[in-house]
């Protein structure tokens, strides 16, 4: 069974929750479902969804996520500036996401039992890049050490995310490198941009080497 809705989605009413896949074994002919059997099966699989009006903390790891994000967004909002929280709110978020991405997989498998799976469609790379770190480098204005801790974090999440990822890393990279450097001109802090930067390349380069050995 595949779940459409992602774990803490908002689900609108009458829309698809999942689809239910039924392979025959191949020394058996395909029955269709008797139509007790269908309202059975409903009743079962219904059953397994719980739908509540707030987030579960307990499963929903996309919202932790999300949540230290916004303690992060909130401390650079003009007012109430604690650039030390929110550089150290990037810093917990970097290697979790790194370690996320380095599954390789885009669905999370809840369950398994014998041949029975009930698998959850995961963010993609970009959509988690996008959500976490876009509201960041749009208040990281002229704030070097912002924007350096942005750019190192991406960095580590390159350095340890799985090789089917590694490519959105580096795109999302590319476009806020050239985003948070707009905003700068004098060479003492560019030339420590540039630094993060080569990091990152002579990674790329060196996991091109052990793809190609």
């Amino acid at each position: 069974m595949i779940i459409n809705q992602r774990v803490g989605e908002y689900v609108p009413v009458a829309s698809t929750l999942a689809t239910l896949k039924i392979y025959a074994s191949p020394d058996k002919e395909a029955e269709a479902l008797l139509p007790e059997d269908k309202k059975s099966m409903r009743k079962t699989i219904s059953a397994c969804f719980v739908i509540n009006m707030f987030k579960n903390d307990d499963r929903d790891y996309h919202h932790e996520i999300i949540k230290l994000a916004e303690i992060a967004a909130t401390n650079l909002s003009p007012g109430n500036s604690d650039t030390n929280t929110a550089i150290s709110c990037i810093q917990k978020l970097s290697p979790l996401l790194g370690k996320l991405f380095s599954s390789g997989k885009p669905y999370i498998v809840a369950k398994e039992e014998g041949d029975i799976k009930i698998i959850y469609q995961n963010y993609t790379v970009a959509e988690e890049l996008y959500l976490v770190f876009s509201p960041l480098v749009a208040l990281a204005g002229n704030d070097p050490l912002m924007a350096q801790t942005i750019l190192e974090g991406l960095n580590l999440i390159y350095m340890l995310a799985g090789v089917s990822a590694k490519s959105q890393v580096k795109a999302f990279f590319d476009a806020t490198y050239a985003q948070l450097t707009e905003n700068f001109q004098h060479p003492i802090h560019l030339s420590r941009f540039q630094k993060i930067r080569e990091n990152l390349e002579a990674g790329l380069n060196l996991a091109e080497v052990s793809a190609q050995a």
